[in-house]
């Protein structure tokens, strides 16, 4: 990890214990210690054009939440965890990214079965329709 804004990213998550940040040209452009998804997605409808080339340190990034940091145009993320999925599809992409973990899927927050996000997210390769099956989803729970 290069880039001073990744790293004074990373450096914000950890000490402050959030569950994601973005900066860009060093200054914290959003932050949140909200669980799952929720964060990416209030920074996705609250500060959408502010976020195009940002840097993103995110505690988990599964298939569901790249739809977001693709749409949002970041230019570099570090997660704690990472799914394989997105390793195997990041391959052909210009999103540079850096992880501590490796892990086969996201599961739900028992454990019990995959990330409810996740599974929508399975159902499209539309980043876009992604998304907006995300909120319809969140707005019914």
């Amino acid at each position: 990890m290069e880039d001073k804004d990744l790293l004074l990213a990373k450096e914000i998550l950890e000490k402050e214990k959030l569950s994601l940040v973005f900066v860009k040209d060093g200054k914290i452009i959003f932050k949140s210690d909200k669980k799952g998804i929720r964060p990416i997605l209030e920074a996705y409808n609250e500060k959408k054009d502010l976020l195009k080339d940002s840097f993103l340190a995110d505690k988990v990034v599964g298939r569901a939440a790249l739809s977001f940091i693709e749409e949002l145009g970041v230019k570099s993320f570090y997660t704690e965890i990472i799914s394989r999925e997105v390793i195997d599809y990041l391959k052909n992409k210009d999103i540079a990214y850096f992880y501590d973990e490796v892990v086969d899927k996201i599961l739900n927050r028992d454990k019990t079965d995959l990330c409810p996000m996740e599974k929508i997210s399975q159902s499209s390769s539309d980043n876009k329709e992604i998304i907006l099956k995300i909120k319809k989803f969140l707005k019914e729970v």
